[in-house]
């Protein structure tokens, strides 16, 4: 399949225009050329439970954090770790587009 047939087979599943614009933008940053839609859709889909167990560990610390902190400051401190934490999971992983990553392999696995 060549990559318009998967441009067009990602928008009947779901990606928006916007999503297949950010899949390119990758596509074309990597300079060894070996990168293509279907090898960058397997790598979000594989990201994507990785991401799902991270944020599912900051959720838990956070709520352990809030329920032991005895203080005001404490509890901002868990709130700021959390934030921080959910930044870096969205920037490392783009959530979104995982999802739609992991839908889309799974249906057609």
């Amino acid at each position: 399949m060549n990559d318009m047939d998967f441009i067009n087979d990602l928008k009947a599943n779901g990606f928006t225009d916007r999503d297949i614009g950010r899949l390119r933008n990758i596509v074309e940053s990597v300079p060894t050329k070996d990168q293509t839609f279907a090898s960058i859709v397997l790598d979000l889909s594989k990201r994507f439970w990785g991401g799902v167990i991270s944020l599912a560990i900051i959720a838990i610390c956070f709520i352990v954090g809030l329920l032991h902190a005895d203080e005001k400051s404490k509890v901002i401190s868990y709130f700021i770790g959390a934030i921080f934490g959910v930044t870096v999971i969205y920037i490392v992983t783009p959530m979104k587009l995982a999802w739609k990553a992991y839908r889309y392999m799974a249906k057609n696995k």
